[in-house]
């Protein structure tokens, strides 16, 4: 098969390909005009790819990816296909092999609805290739719901988050370098972190120029069950005078009670200045906990 060949197969075909390991996540977003759009990051196991020998202290690996949109009929929404060639010295070869590879790409979105997105990518040297689908849901704006954005995920380790309460966010970041695409890709976080978590509500209502009204929870599902559950803490206000919009974001500590394994994040929001059919929300993502 030719690589074009090969690159299609492993997007295409109904079995899994497993020879490289990636991670995706698609998120839902918006931006000002209400126009659609569908944010996907996808983690690399770069381990898995195979890097050369150094030359003059470089190593070099090069690689095919092609994400594909598919709407709900089963027709191409959008397709996006790249080459890359990346060349690094032997630290950040190391830090790479570590801690992976992200790539991250935007499908602006026509019309609402069902979507599925799948990508693939092909490594020149060995020619192995990995795959990873998603359906997502991108709800119509204009019917005027409350609705809520795609979870962006940060982790950070305990004492960078309690640096954070006490001397701001900017200063504590600085300080040790969050990386919330590379978080929001891998969604892999460690016992004993803080799982920072952010995103937007749309469509909230307003009561004398005002978003007083909106909260959101965080709650946790493990196996389908209910295993914590927050407090309802009010919606953050948009900066933009007017605007219908409002921010949800929070920290949750991972704490030794929780066991290694794989966990749903939800958050629910709710309007109490709306009508009963309207006036909650939800998100969810999907993350693991490792030891």
């Amino acid at each position: 098969k030719t690589a074009k060949e090969q690159v299609l197969y492993a997007i295409t075909s109904p079995f899994g390909v497993t020879g490289i390991n990636l991670r995706l996540n698609a998120l839902f977003v918006s931006d000002s005009a209400k126009k659609l759009y569908i944010k996907s990051f996808v983690f690399i196991e770069a381990g898995d790819l195979k890097f050369s020998e150094p030359v003059d202290g470089k190593r070099t690996v090069a690689f095919d990816i092609l994400a594909i949109g598919f709407g709900d009929n089963g027709t191409v929404a959008d397709q996006i296909g790249q080459t890359f060639e990346v060349k690094v010295g032997e630290r950040a070869y190391a830090e790479i092999v570590k801690g992976g590879l992200v790539y991250d790409f935007v499908f602006p979105i026509k019309k609402p609805g069902a979507y599925q997105l799948r990508i693939a990518l092909r490594d020149h040297a060995s020619e192995k290739l990995g795959a990873a689908s998603q359906f997502i849901e991108v709800p119509d704006l204009k019917k005027n719901r409350l609705t809520l954005s795609g979870i962006v995920l940060e982790n950070v380790e305990y004492d960078t988050w309690k640096k954070t309460q006490e001397n701001g966010a900017a200063q504590a970041n600085q300080a040790v370098g969050s990386n919330p695409i590379g978080n929001t890709a891998r969604r892999q976080f460690k016992i004993g972190t803080v799982l920072n978590y952010g995103g937007e509500i749309f469509n909230s209502r307003m009561i004398k120029g005002k978003i007083e009204n909106v909260s959101f929870r965080p709650r946790i599902f493990r196996d389908g069950k209910l295993v914590f559950e927050g407090a309802p803490q009010p919606a953050i206000e948009s900066a933009s005078k007017g605007s219908t919009r409002a921010d949800y974001y929070g920290s949750l500590s991972l704490g030794s009670e929780m066991e290694p394994g794989d966990y749903v994040l939800q958050i629910v929001a709710v309007d109490e200045a709306t009508n009963k059919k309207r006036r909650i929300a939800s998100q969810f993502v999907q993350f693991e906990i490792i030891p």
